[in-house]
């Protein structure tokens, strides 16, 4: 499965976020708990904001119908 979000918004200020999980407080977890369920996180930021792409499960590895 893949997802991608997009919206108008700068993401955050710390290119290593969600890398390492975050002291005891409100918010922040969010992109580390996404690190940890999925295979792949892709954080980029253009003119016209800030997009995260997930991608969870492996490639081929669902059983085919016979």
């Amino acid at each position: 499965m893949v997802v991608t979000v997009h919206d108008s918004g700068e993401g955050p200020g710390d290119p290593f976020a969600g890398l390492l999980p975050v002291a005891r407080g409100i918010g922040g977890r969010g992109l580390w708990i996404t690190h940890q369920v999925c295979s792949q996180v892709a954080l980029h930021r253009d003119d016209t904001g800030f997009t995260v792409r997930l991608t969870a499960g492996r490639p081929g590895s669902w059983p085919t119908a016979r």
